[in-house]
């Protein structure tokens, strides 16, 4: 596990980082989860 990234209540402070090296929002949210609910949706069809 990185430093500074032991647990999920540290995730607003790696997105805020990748917010301030370019990361545009609509990437920070398929990290989040997006990219694996279009995936689960998709397959559901």
């Amino acid at each position: 596990t990185p430093a500074g990234l032991e647990d999920v209540s540290k995730y607003p402070e790696l997105f805020a980082e990748l917010l301030a090296r370019g990361w545009s929002e609509e990437d920070i949210q398929k990290l989040a989860g997006l990219n694996l609910i279009r995936v689960f949706k998709s397959v559901e069809q």
